[in-house]
């Protein structure tokens, strides 16, 4: 409800013993209807977001990504050393190509060339004597999205490897199940592990070189793959192990570093298991055979 006081034009108010004219009061009273609409206008705005159904909607989702956060928070803290990993880098992003390999990878490869993708050339492509197809074919998928320029696969390279980052926080943290007697603060001793690794500047070779992110993207998979068979090993659901062991594939065909993957599941089945079930890396052995 709006009260307005009109005043009598006949009377004289006084303020400090100075009379009002019939003018001022006009426009005092004006003034009080204007912040009175405003006022109005306010309280039916905020009662319109209280009943609105995208502000609802928009309320439950951020309770639902609050829940979220309570119930994983090793993913955001996986999350938070990504995103400080990709900081550190972001530098690099303006840097051009390498002479060394990039041009057989990347910018003479006549397979990139052109507006379309060869992706049967790509996936038979014998590149500097090595023959990796997984590497070559996620090359042709970036160059299709993003174009073929430095900028975009250094943006590549850094992505990849602050998800790496992210990746062996997770899995750190996994381990660290396994040695809760040693090891005081597993979660801060995770966080030092996976930045180490994210912004030594050992990594910068496989960083700021393009023709390197095979080697990244070898690692994420040797990662993801450990992470599985852990899983596998501490559920016993197959599911989880059909995972790992394609994971594992994709991680041999990305570059042959991936032979390592049976040595490190034997180690995990030394060290973290009391059953011990070597069998399962039999499989992991026959692909680093047909890797090498």
């Amino acid at each position: 409800k709006k009260i307005i006081i009109m005043p009598n034009k006949k009377s004289k108010r006084h303020h400090g013993g100075i009379p009002h004219s019939v003018a001022e009061t006009k426009k005092d009273t004006v003034q009080l209807v204007v912040e009175t609409v405003e006022t109005t206008k306010l309280a039916s705005f905020i009662s319109w977001l209280k009943t609105n159904r995208i502000t609802l909607w928009i309320k439950n989702l951020l309770l639902l990504i609050r829940e979220w956060i309570k119930k994983n928070p090793n993913i955001c803290i996986a999350t938070v050393i990504s995103m400080i990993t990709f900081t550190v880098y972001l530098p690099s992003i303006s840097n051009g190509w390498i002479n060394l390999d990039d041009n057989v990878y990347f910018y003479n490869n006549p397979n990139l060339i052109g507006d379309s993708v060869n992706w049967s050339g790509l996936w038979n492509d014998v590149v500097s004597y090595n023959w990796h197809p997984i590497t070559m074919l996620l090359i042709g998928v970036w160059k299709s999205l993003f174009g073929l320029t430095a900028k975009s696969f250094h943006t590549l390279s850094i992505s990849v490897h602050a998800i790496n980052a992210g990746v062996l926080f997770l899995l750190m943290i996994r381990f660290m199940k396994y040695f809760k007697e040693e090891i005081k603060y597993p979660v801060w001793s995770s966080i030092f592990i996976a930045l180490f690794f994210g912004t030594n500047s050992i990594q910068s070779e496989n960083v700021l070189w393009p023709s390197e992110v095979k080697t990244l993207f070898c690692t994420l998979f040797i990662l993801l793959s450990s992470l599985r068979y852990l899983e596998y090993r501490e559920s016993d659901k197959k599911m989880f192990f059909y995972f790992s062991v394609i994971l594992a594939i994709l991680a041999c065909g990305s570059k042959p570093l991936a032979v390592i993957i049976p040595l490190l599941f034997v180690l995990f089945e030394f060290f973290f298991f009391v059953e011990k079930k070597y069998k399962y890396t039999i499989i992991f052995f026959v692909l680093a055979l047909f890797t090498g």
